[in-house]
């Protein structure tokens, strides 16, 4: 089963501290590697000019002095040269967004998560610093605010109050060496574009294909699931919130089956998860069991959708018992018809050894796929056999529910015993719909979404393909047929280009040696070839005539 990469970006409220942790070889147990793209005092001087502004424009809460990323690396990576491997990530990280990093190497105790914590500047640091040089006396408070006048730092005494400062003229009051900070790193869009981006360089270095990583796309039908971490208080309520959101995942898979499209298992999702999550947050905050309250709600919308589709399924199934087949348009008839009345009007054609007739359609060309149709079709019958099994329980379980609510409150017995019977078909169901997204990772595709789209974009090439080849049958069918009647002298060339334009064909003409034209069964073939043999008849006994009769004349 492909796996998602796991890529985090964390604020740093202490770059400086933070640093000295994740490099430090008695802090970290297992630290492979370190690399540093920039010299010992670019931290401090980041960390200083964050301070300074985060004062300066009185911000509210605390001050972000840099970013860390951390990034998991597959297992297979130990193998690979310590050194080599962190210089390259953190300098691609450095190119792609330039500014500067530090980072490590790093396995946690149980040597089962290799990672890298990445930390980088939100600021560029300049190619020279730009020195502002006082040209009169400056005077700064407590806070280090720039004062007008002196009077203003001074105490009751006429001294100069503690932590004022004064500069003089011509010192340096202000050294600048960084930029402002790049707004990107703040914009929603940062994360997913990293995460692509750090998934591809670790695609392109892993050696087996089977480690190959994937971005987790929150856009879609699926849910992710939350990280648990060591002794993290809360793991309970994670762990619920997982099982929770793996059911909603599995019933999204029956859902693709069912063929509810993705646009409305979305619109569910957003409709009936995420907006009153976002609502319950801002009345209520983060309370996990109202998130598992709404989620189960919406799992209980898309169940029934599902349930409304397979019913829809089987009366249909019921109403059409035969398919309808369509017959191939009979212009050829009409042609013969028209042409009989005008037949006593036709000059007979002089013999030639050339023809004009009309051009036949060219052959559609196959769609090109790696896929083969039968084998997805086949997954799929597995897949829709399954979804039926699952059905059935669900439906099973929805009589159950009915009889239980419909069972009196006195009745103990019955109530516990239809309790046990429910809680049986909810493990039940839960299983089947596990095994919907097992099927297709045994064939290779990694969620039932996946295998869904490219077996949509298969059907689509295939039946358009069919739907040409049946278009192509019918017009080759029906020219065929007028070049047949051409041939036997039944119509002429313009009446037929006249007929099939005013049927909507796009009419090519071509000269074909008659000697050329292939041999057909049909009655204008056989027609037309009885009648090029009268010809040729005839003129054989002329000129034996004419043979003779010079003859005779000597």
């Amino acid at each position: 089963m492909q796996r998602n990469s796991f890529i985090q970006v964390n604020k740093l409220t202490n770059v400086v501290g933070r640093k000295g942790y994740i490099v430090s070889e008695e802090k970290q147990e297992y630290l492979y590697a370190t690399y540093d793209t920039a010299d010992d005092t670019f931290w401090h001087d980041l960390a200083e000019v964050n301070r300074t502004e985060f004062k300066k424009n009185g911000t509210n809460g605390k001050c972000i002095e840099a970013r860390e990323l951390i990034i998991a690396l597959p297992e297979s990576f130990v193998k690979y040269d310590c050194d080599a491997l962190l210089r390259h990530f953190t300098d691609r990280f450095k190119k792609k967004y330039n500014v500067e990093c530090t980072s490590a190497l790093h396995h946690n105790k149980r040597k089962t998560n290799y990672h890298i914590h990445l930390i980088f500047s939100e600021r560029r640091q300049l190619e020279e610093s730009i020195e502002k040089i006082a040209t009169r006396n400056m005077f700064y408070d407590e806070t280090g605010k720039h004062v007008r006048t002196k009077k203003e730092i001074l105490d009751e005494d006429g001294n100069v109050r503690k932590r004022c400062r004064i500069i003089k003229k011509g010192e340096v009051y202000e050294r600048i060496r960084f930029d402002k900070k790049d707004v990107r790193f703040k914009q929603d869009s940062f994360l997913p574009e990293l995460k692509a981006f750090v998934t591809d360089e670790i695609n392109m270095l892993v050696k087996n294909p089977d480690e190959r990583l994937k971005v987790f796309d929150r856009n879609g039908p699926y849910l992710p699931m939350k990280k648990v971490g060591k002794n993290n208080p809360r793991a309970d309520e994670i762990q619920k919130d997982n099982e929770e959101r793996t059911r909603w995942n599995k019933t999204v898979d029956q859902a693709l089956v069912s063929d509810i499209s993705e646009k409305e298992i979305l619109e569910i999702k957003k409709e009936h998860i995420t907006k009153p999550v976002k609502e319950s947050i801002e009345r209520l905050g983060g309370e996990p069991i109202l998130f598992r309250v709404i989620l189960g709600g919406a799992i209980s919308v898309l169940e029934k959708l599902i349930m409304k589709a397979k019913e829809a399924v089987i009366k249909a199934a019921e109403l059409i018992k035969e398919e309808v087949v369509q017959k191939v348009d009979k212009v050829v008839e009409n042609a013969v018809t028209k042409t009989e009345e005008k037949q006593e009007k036709l000059e007979p054609k002089p013999k030639r050894r050339t023809v004009e007739l009309i051009k036949e359609p060219e052959m559609p060309s196959r769609p090109v796929t790696n896929y083969d149709i039968k084998k997805l079709l086949a997954i799929y019958e597995i897949l829709k056999d399954k979804n039926d099994e699952i059905y059935a329980a669900q439906k099973k379980r929805s009589d159950k529910l009915l009889e239980y609510d419909n069972t009196s409150k006195l009745n103990f017995v019955k109530r516990s015993s239809l309790t046990v019977e429910l809680q049986n078909l909810d493990r039940a169901i839960e299983e089947m719909q596990g095994e919907l997204s097992g099927t297709v990772q045994k064939y290779g595709f990694a969620t039932v979404q996946e295998f869904m789209r490219v077996l949509r974009t298969v059907q689509n090439a295939v039946t358009d393909y069919q739907s040409e080849m049946k278009s192509w049958e019918e017009k080759k069918s029906i020219i065929k047929n007028t070049n047949d009647m051409i041939l036997s002298g039944k119509i002429t060339i313009d009446f037929a280009t006249e007929l099939l334009e005013q049927k909507g064909y796009k009419v090519q003409r071509v000269q074909k040696d008659i000697s050329d034209i292939s041999k057909d069964s049909s009655i204008f073939g056989k027609l037309s070839r009885a009648k090029q043999r009268a010809d040729e008849n005839n003129q054989d006994r002329v000129d034996k005539r004419y043979v003779r009769d010079k003859k005779h004349v000597r």
